[in-house]
């Protein structure tokens, strides 16, 4: 008996087995043996997510054909890399790069290789934004030593997600990547759940039949998640540092600051940054971009929905965000326009002008706005930080950086509205004013140094087929469009890098005379028996040795920092220096004894072309300044004339600017030019030939050091630009 029991038993097993096998084999024929998305993702304490290394899959979706995919020991799509590639091309982005709907040898970066002949290194990974390309190339640039870095910037969702990292948006279920409001908060283990939930067909299949008599599949015009972002995300203000605007102090407040204490005057004008912010605080939010306020926990619907590659909002819904967010960058136009005719003397403000002197809204008046503002507004994209800390790893390992800005399908070719189900002659789906998006990626590029591309135009003429069925991932077709325009910008010059708007922590616009009046004095070894007053304010010092006598004094600088200014008129000599922690200053003051006849009665001592040396040493980040005595007899240094960096005068700015010398060429000999380029506000600022760049707290030309060497001062990071100071 109980025999036959164990024999019904065994055959009942075998055909429920033999059901489950041929149900499973059922549903491997019907989807082609792919899975719509990647499943095989795991987390990543740092990135959110990662590809497991050594997986396979087979991909399918939107009625695209079936791919393979594979990654190598370090979770990147591909072979193995070699462990010491030479003048190897490094390849960052999402799943633009990873190459979602293409094969292997079909991705921009295989394309890469074959007409360059060099190694190029796909890690491009599905999920991943900005901060995920930034982390990652810290590991891998200073390991393999790349000759170049290529990041391609998806335009889809990267200006979305410049500052919200992966772990915030997405999260692993069984290997899919799916978004984090929709991630069930505990898993039940039991054996053999990663393979029923990740390779068993009919498991799939059967998920997605219970998901859909539970809750229908997402309208096509879901808003999507908190995570997805808004159009507000992509204003260039909405990524500033800080919460709330720098105080405003009123004159008075300001004069009572600088008697009170050491901390000096605050920057006068309104920081334009604060000015424009308001446009996002007023921005209101449309209906129709309401994001879904309940996390839905627990909701299979990234996984099984075959709408897109990678799940997400109904891509509609993100096309009219990006819409939305170059209108608001195109609103920017009257509060620019607002801010530079209030501030007629800031050198930002003929530029700007000169930007929105065309009001149409071209294509062409909205990229020159992009170029023209760039150093006006910053940042001037969501990733601008992120292109600056890209391109300062890049020159620490001496590899050169190629940003791409890869737009979506509808920006390249309206057409491409056909396959979503809309009309693309419908003017409300209008992409064209979007470009400036695009642009300002590739200005802020180009003023790091970097090469930037704008991979619209080779796309353009890759249509039709550069983008696949139903979704908006490239082609074959368009990953070799955008492989060629990569090694067509290789083969040009990377553009000299600019300095970035604005100033360094712990760094201010050099004081004018009427604030230095108010300064408090400090106490310096030496000074009063050389009749010089010292005062500080914020990281300025000025030392002002007078003589009432009429003697001829005279400052020269023989170490320091290159920002430091002299003046010698008939009856004073002065400096003005910052005090740079850690930098060593010397200064040799001179009282000339020609100023004085052989029978002149006054002071013997003065009579002797005495000299005395300034000098800013450092005790940890505290500085000690002294004024000493020096032997023998200095001669009068002859100085040139203008207003350049060695000879700016102080006291011009105190006297009503008399005395005016024969200006530079840089420069016209007016009063207010005087002024403006000794503080910093010279409009515009001096044009520096190509091996100088302009820095320093007023702007003028310093020699570049991309090198670490220099002729004379020290090779500083300023604002992005190695320059000698």
């Amino acid at each position: 008996m109980a025999s036959s029991f164990a024999r019904a038993a065994a055959l009942a097993t075998a055909g429920l087995l033999s059901g489950l096998g041929l149900a499973e084999l059922g549903c491997w024929l019907a989807d082609g043996g792919a899975f719509p998305h990647v499943n095989f993702y795991v987390t990543d304490p740092v990135l959110g997510l990662r590809l497991a290394p050594g997986a396979t899959e087979r991909l399918s979706y939107a009625g695209n054909p079936v791919t393979s995919l594979r990654t190598n020991a370090r979770g990147f799509r591909g072979e193995d890399w070699p462990s010491a590639p030479k003048d190897a091309v490094l390849v960052l982005g999402d799943s633009q790069v990873f190459g979602l709907g293409v094969e292997e040898g079909d991705t921009a970066s295989a394309r890469l290789a074959s007409a360059t002949g060099r190694t190029v290194l796909n890690a491009g990974t599905p999920t991943w934004g900005p901060p995920e390309y930034l982390a990652e190339a810290r590991t891998l640039v200073p390991e393999l030593h790349p000759s170049t870095v290529v990041v391609v910037l998806n335009v889809a969702n990267d200006l979305f997600e410049a500052d919200r990292p992966n772990a915030e948006r997405h999260a692993s279920w069984d290997g899919w990547a799916v978004r984090r409001e929709t991630a069930p908060e505990r898993l039940a283990a039991f054996p053999g759940r990663s393979w029923l939930m990740t390779q068993s067909h009919a498991v799939f299949a059967a998920r997605r039949w219970l998901t859909e008599q539970q809750r229908e599949a997402a309208p096509e015009g879901d808003a999507g998640f908190p995570s997805e972002g808004t159009a507000t995300d992509l204003l260039p203000l909405a990524q500033a540092a800080g919460t709330a605007p720098p105080a405003g102090p009123t004159e008075a407040e300001i004069a009572t600051k600088i008697q009170d204490s050491s901390q000096g005057r605050l920057e006068g004008e309104l920081d334009l940054y604060w000015q424009l912010r308001g446009l996002v605080d007023e921005a209101e939010p449309d209906e129709d971009l309401a994001l879904q306020a309940v996390q839905e926990h627990a909701q299979p619907g990234d996984i099984l929905l075959e709408r897109y590659a990678e799940e997400g909002r109904s891509f509609p819904v993100t096309a009219d965000a990006l819409r939305k967010g170059a209108e608001l960058r195109r609103n920017l136009r009257p509060r620019l326009k607002a801010w530079a005719e209030a501030h007629p003397k800031d050198r930002r403000s003929a530029d700007i002008l000169a930007a929105l002197a065309a009001e149409q809204a071209s294509d062409a008046s909205l990229s020159e706005l992009g170029v023209r503002v760039a150093a006006a507004l910053e940042p001037t994209t969501p990733v601008e930080g992120f292109i600056h800390e890209m391109q300062v790893l890049c020159r620490e390992n001496h590899a050169e950086l190629v940003i791409v800005a890869l737009p979506v399908d509808v920006q390249v070719s309206p057409a491409e509205w056909a396959k979503y189900g809309k009309d693309p002659a419908d003017p409300a789906l209008d992409m064209a004013g979007t470009g400036v998006l695009l642009t300002d990626i590739v200005t802020t590029a180009e003023r790091a140094g970097a090469r930037g591309l704008d991979a619209t135009q080779a796309l353009a003429a890759a249509e039709p087929g550069a983008f696949l069925d139903g979704d908006f991932h490239l082609t074959p077709k368009g990953h070799a469009a955008l492989a060629d325009a990569i090694v067509a910008r290789l083969s040009t010059p990377a553009p000299p890098a600019r300095p970035r708007a604005g100033l360094p922590p712990g760094r201010s616009r050099v004081p004018s005379a009427g604030e230095l009046e108010l300064a408090p004095e400090i106490t310096v070894r030496g000074s009063t028996r050389d009749h010089c007053s010292t005062r500080q304010l914020r990281e300025w010092l000025l030392v002002d040795c007078s003589t009432p006598w009429g003697v001829k004094p005279w400052a020269k600088l023989e170490s320091g920092s290159l920002e430091t200014w002299t003046a010698s008129q008939p009856d004073a000599a002065r400096v003005l220096t910052p005090l740079i922690g850690g930098q060593e200053l010397h200064v040799t003051f001179g009282w000339s004894r020609a100023a004085l006849g052989a029978n002149d009665p006054r002071d013997v001592p003065w009579k002797s072309g005495r000299t005395a040396t300034l000098s800013v040493t450092w005790t940890g980040d505290q500085p000690e300044i002294t004024l000493t005595d020096l032997p023998g007899v200095h001669e009068r240094p002859e100085t040139a004339p203008g207003c350049d960096r060695r000879t700016v005068f102080i006291e011009q700015q105190a006297r009503g600017c008399l005395g005016a010398r024969p200006p530079s060429p840089a420069y016209d000999p007016e009063c207010d030019a005087v002024l403006a380029c000794s503080t910093g506000t010279r409009d515009p600022l001096p044009v520096c030939p190509d091996d100088q760049v302009n820095a320093g707290a007023a702007g003028h030309c310093y020699a570049r050091c991309d090198d670490g060497v220099c002729a004379e001062g020290r090779c500083v990071d300023w604002m992005g630009v190695a320059a000698c100071m």
